[in-house]
């Protein structure tokens, strides 16, 4: 991972002079992001004030300290395989389940992002809302992608959260979500699925002009990166190797006094690397195979593709009551064969890495 992403993460991280020692934030960040946020109302507005900014602007002051009081605790790092990365992105949408998440090695972490988005970097956190019952869990995604800089003024960064009832489909609750909120912009309340949404009209501004497309489109892509990061990390066949980083190479954050930067240790891990270099190997091996023309008369061609990977929930256990998923990895279609070849499936890795 780029050392830059990470030098970021650590400055974003940092816990904001203002909002620990004048506001409420520290006394209610263990509440949970919903009834946090709605204790805070007063505090946002003192800042909105103090500084000039717009409240939303504000609000997002706090959501960000919030991730990063979290994180701080162990500072992970997933380095992910940028070839693996592109093939879990694919994986097939699936039902959440917070009985597999809750298995998470960290609920907070920092990945990389694939070339092509406005972010390099994202800061992933993940929590739970029993209230209505632990067969009834629902599970907030929370994530702060940020586009990493030299200096900590010129980090661009962007807040976007979405909960995921039990047991649904989460690209198509966070469809949903983004469907009723645009129809409750117009009417005051929008419906779609399982998601209701009451707003003031106009407060969104117009949710249907290119630019907010475009940022939807983004933050889509996003929470489907960081829900399949999470569900891997989950799995019972996922590969994660950690790496230990010398003293001497531990990324430095400035002092908060102003006095000698200081070195910060993090936790690191390499995932799906393995497994990401032989998927990348049988793609270069295949890329010159010819289209096989099959039946007498000419038939049809069958080319080279890839079958996307998916998720496969099953029970373990004494009376099978332990919830398991695993991932499936693709599987390579070949011209020439009756079958399909299946990428190998790589196992948990143990160990350090230097």
């Amino acid at each position: 991972m780029d050392k830059k992403i990470i030098q970021s993460a650590l400055v974003l991280a940092e816990p904001d002079p203002f909002i620990r020692d004048e506001t409420e934030a520290p006394k209610n960040i263990d509440l949970g992001m919903s009834r946090y946020l709605l204790t805070l109302a007063s505090d946002v507005e003192k800042v909105s004030t103090t500084s000039g900014m717009p409240n939303e602007n504000a609000a997002m002051h706090f959501v960000r300290f919030y991730i990063g009081h979290f994180w701080r605790f162990a500072k992970t790092i997933y380095d992910f395989s940028p070839r693996f990365l592109s093939v879990l992105e694919q994986t097939e949408d699936a039902p959440v389940y917070a009985d597999v998440l809750k298995r998470l090695p960290y609920r907070d972490f920092v990945m990389a992002l694939p070339a092509g988005l406005g972010y390099d970097g994202m800061f992933v956190h993940v929590e739970f809302d029993e209230s209505y019952g632990e067969n009834d869990t629902d599970t907030l995604f929370l994530l702060c992608p940020f586009k990493s800089a030299g200096r900590a003024e010129d980090i661009l960064l962007k807040i976007e959260m979405q909960w995921c009832l039990n047991g649904k489909m989460f690209l198509k609750s966070f469809r949903d979500a983004r469907t009723a909120l645009a129809e409750a912009d117009i009417t005051g309340e929008g419906k779609a699925g399982d998601i209701t949404v009451t707003t003031t009209p106009g407060r969104h501004g117009n949710l249907n002009d290119e630019t907010a497309q475009a940022d939807r489109q983004q933050m889509a892509r996003c929470l489907r990166i960081a829900v399949s990061a999470c569900y891997y990390l989950a799995s019972r066949n996922a590969e994660i190797r950690e790496v230990r980083i010398p003293k001497s190479e531990r990324p430095l954050i400035p002092s908060s006094h102003g006095g000698k930067p200081k070195r910060v240790a993090v936790k690191a891990y390499r995932v799906g690397y393995a497994l990401g270099k032989s998927f990348e190997q049988q793609l270069k091996e295949q890329s010159s195979a010819s289209c096989q023309t099959t039946g007498p008369t000419g038939g049809h061609t069958v080319r080279p593709h890839v079958r996307r990977a998916h998720w496969h929930h099953y029970w373990t256990g004494a009376g099978r009551t332990t919830l398991e998923v695993r991932w499936i990895e693709p599987t390579l279609v070949l011209p020439g064969r009756n079958g399909e070849t299946e990428l190998p499936t790589i196992r948990k890795v143990h160990g350090p890495e230097r």
